[in-house]
């Protein structure tokens, strides 16, 4: 169910706690998502 996740991050990129609205991603048009350096810092 990867994808739900994924279409989840983005129908609610403005909520907080979304890793796009927290800046912890960054879209790609066309690419999908990256992981930011905050992103990384996160997980790490």
């Amino acid at each position: 169910m990867w994808h739900q996740i994924v279409r989840n991050i983005r129908s609610h990129h403005e909520a907080e706690g979304n890793a796009i609205a927290e800046g912890w991603l960054t879209h790609v048009p066309r690419g999908g998502y990256k992981i930011t350096d905050a992103g990384r810092r996160y997980i790490s």
